[in-house]
């Protein structure tokens, strides 16, 4: 396993502290009391950076969009199956520090748990090198998700629009959610449609829940195809 300072130094980051580096890969387990540090502090500072960044880009980029066309992409660029797409290619959970007793499989599976980690790595660096170099690390691991979308490889339809097309390929019924308020200041969210619970999700925001709650009936309904 690579250590947080060669992962770092690939992006030409000489950390002038590591401390604050450990904290954005420790999980909320591992800590013994609520007064240790973990990641969930960056990863509110890292959520508002990431909004910034890609808030600039869009208004310098795609000056065509109006404000709810920008903020649809910038939706779909900054949520949780996008950061935790990045997660996974950075391989950020191989640096995350868990408790002993949690089931490390279900920690190392959630999507949240990627989007959290990377939020809370824009937030390190930030605290550490300032926002230069933040920019220089976004320019490498997120401009591309941009990119991508201009060359028409982002679905800009959101999960929950795409979910309702497809459930209404066979019947008009809509789609509901059914959602509540959690701990940490989480929502969770259930889609549901003739009864059946399809897919689950969870968010900082009802919004969000709801999304990923609709993502996931979608990636389930695939799946389930013969």
């Amino acid at each position: 396993m690579n250590s947080i300072e060669s992962f770092l130094n690939n992006f030409n980051i000489k950390p002038v502290s590591l401390a604050v580096y450990r904290q954005a890969f420790t999980h909320g387990s591992s800590v013994a009391n609520s007064k240790g540090k973990n990641y969930q502090t960056l990863e509110f500072l890292g959520d508002a950076i990431l909004q910034f960044y890609v808030s600039a880009i869009l208004f310098n980029s795609f000056k065509d969009k109006n404000q709810g066309q920008l903020t649809l992409i910038r939706s779909k660029l900054v949520c949780t199956d996008s950061l935790n797409q990045i997660a996974d290619l950075l391989k950020l959970k191989d640096f995350l520090v868990l408790s002993s007793n949690v089931v490390a499989t279900e920690v190392l599976s959630s999507k949240k748990v990627g989007a959290d980690i990377f939020e809370s790595l824009v937030a390190a660096i930030f605290l550490d090198q300032g926002l230069p170099k933040v920019k220089e690390f976004l320019d490498k691991t997120l401009l591309p998700l941009v990119k991508q979308y201009k060359e028409g490889k982002i679905e800009l339809k959101d999960s929950k629009t795409r979910l309702q097309e497809y459930m209404q390929s066979f019947s008009k019924k809509t789609v509901f959610y059914q959602t509540y308020q959690s701990e940490n200041n989480l929502f969770k969210a259930e889609a549901i449609y003739e009864g059946n619970v399809y897919g689950s999700g969870v968010g900082k925001s009802k919004h969000e829940a709801e999304e990923n709650a609709a993502n996931d009936a979608l990636n389930k309904l695939i799946m389930s195809k013969p």
